[in-house]
């Protein structure tokens, strides 16, 4: 038996038992319902007919948020929400990309939908107590052992998702809808954000375009932003490569590395005002649509959401992934930027106040600009030489706009290469890349110019680099 079989067998037998837990957790939720009926003589207060119709929308929508957890659980987690059988990993797809307990909320939506259909008050009040016993449970059982159970891992999952409610009112719609949708398809319940993906959460079931055709058939699946402005990667956080364990600590003062990286940030500060320093500048803005421009010459071809949407796609959601994997030993070195400790001016002088805070090592920018390369000389190896001399320009760019040392650099690269090794074993994006190649290969037929200058993008490059 190949691994690959073994782990199908494993997330197929965990998913037989979460489908069982799950049917036992509904069950005894309606249950409960039934049994605080009696409680409904001692209220004077009659709910309306009404509210049976809305009642049974939020019951149902309870139902499929259990089962979607369970999912999760079972192809994420190779276990259940049972605490026997639990987890084998941190969960942080489907469901649980957007807040830590949504099997409780499914149990409150499913306890005070049946009251509502029911018209008993009873069932609301248990409702009441059920989240406030489920929120003492989290803090004071069930989140301390997940944090012995799984360490770091846990501690970023717990850093960047919510307890209860999302962050944006937006997700928390989106939420709603995709779990309507998924109620009413009987497809998979987790939005398209690792698979068409953290969270982590994302299982992923994107349609892409035939193989037989020349071009993906279809736009792209709408993807949830993390933040504004930023989608939601494809790996889960816990699925993200661990910075800790693939670069060494940062060079510590007087020693000859540091002095290496001093050297390097001195001998960039003569392009200062120069061509290079302005490319520097616009390496730096991480926005839409100026960022999916940075290869477009390298390519021979432009990347953007028109011409390219699967690849604009893909690239902004790998931005995501590739800053995020740089976040743990980030956190753990807070190493202080050039600017920072030499107290000079960097080309980002509106970014300053954040990144005086943000830790230097790795680049994170170095990361993503990284895996971008080496994932678009793969989707165009003829032009290999000129996408990865770009991608080690745009690493050294934060060199020269001097907010990061050259061994920053340097490890957000390797840690930019862990994320496209595990980007590869993502299904969902292994469907998107596919189309983005046919996309890809379509405009370079069609001859369609580049969206950038690039003769100018050359002459600033020939200006010189560290």
């Amino acid at each position: 038996m190949t691994t690959r079989s073994a782990a199908t067998l494993i997330r197929a037998f965990a998913a037989v038992r979460g489908l069982l837990y799950a049917t036992g957790f509904v069950a005894l939720w309606w249950w409960v319902v039934a049994s605080v009926r009696p409680l409904d003589s001692r209220f004077t207060l009659e709910l309306p007919a009404w509210v049976r119709v809305p009642g049974l929308v939020l019951a149902a929508l309870g139902v499929v948020l259990a089962f979607s957890c369970v999912a999760a659980f079972a192809l994420a987690g190779k276990g259940t929400p049972a605490p026997f059988d639990p987890p084998r990993v941190v969960v942080a797809v489907g469901p649980y990309r957007w807040v830590r307990n949504p099997m409780y909320l499914g149990a409150v939506a499913v306890i005070c939908g049946a009251g509502l259909y029911l018209r008993s008050l009873g069932a609301i009040v248990v409702a009441a107590f059920f989240i406030l016993l489920a929120h003492a449970l989290v803090l004071l059982y069930e989140e301390p052992i997940l944090e012995e159970r799984f360490g770091e891992s846990y501690l970023r999952y717990k850093k960047s998702v919510p307890r209860w409610l999302p962050r944006r009112p937006v997700t928390a719609v989106m939420m709603v809808l995709v779990l309507a949708s998924c109620a009413s398809t009987g497809g998979s319940s987790e939005p398209n954000t690792r698979g068409a993906s953290s969270a982590s959460e994302s299982a992923s079931s994107s349609a892409s375009a035939s193989t037989s055709s020349s071009a993906p058939a279809s736009a792209p699946t709408p993807v949830p932003e993390v933040r504004p402005g930023f989608l939601a990667g494809y790996l889960p956080i816990a699925e993200l490569p661990d910075s800790l364990a693939l670069v060494p600590p940062p060079p510590a003062a007087d020693t000859a590395a540091k002095a290496a990286d001093v050297e390097a940030y001195r001998i960039t500060r003569p392009l200062r005002g120069t061509a290079r320093w302005e490319l520097a500048t616009q390496d730096a803005d991480l926005t839409f649509p100026n960022a999916a421009g940075t290869y477009s010459c390298a390519l021979g071809a432009p990347i953007t959401e028109s011409a390219t949407p699967h690849l604009y796609t893909l690239l902004r959601r790998t931005l995501t992934d590739g800053g995020a994997a740089t976040g743990a030993a980030k956190r753990k070195y807070v190493r202080k930027r050039p600017f920072v400790e030499l107290a000079e001016a960097s080309c980002s002088p509106g970014d300053e106040g954040y990144l005086r805070n943000d830790g230097s090592y790795p680049s994170g920018h170095s990361s993503l600009g990284w895996a971008w390369a080496l994932l678009l000389a793969e989707l165009a190896p003829d032009r290999d030489d000129a996408v990865l001399a770009r991608g080690f320009a745009y690493g050294q760019s934060r060199v020269v706009c001097g907010v990061h040392w050259q061994s920053d650099v340097n490890a957000g690269r390797v840690v930019g290469a862990g994320v496209v090794a595990r980007l590869h074993d993502d299904p969902g994006f292994r469907a998107d890349f596919e189309a983005a190649r046919k996309e890809l290969a379509a405009v370079r037929a069609q001859q369609l110019q580049p969206s950038r200058d690039c003769a100018a993008e050359a002459a600033a490059l020939a200006v010189g680099a560290p």
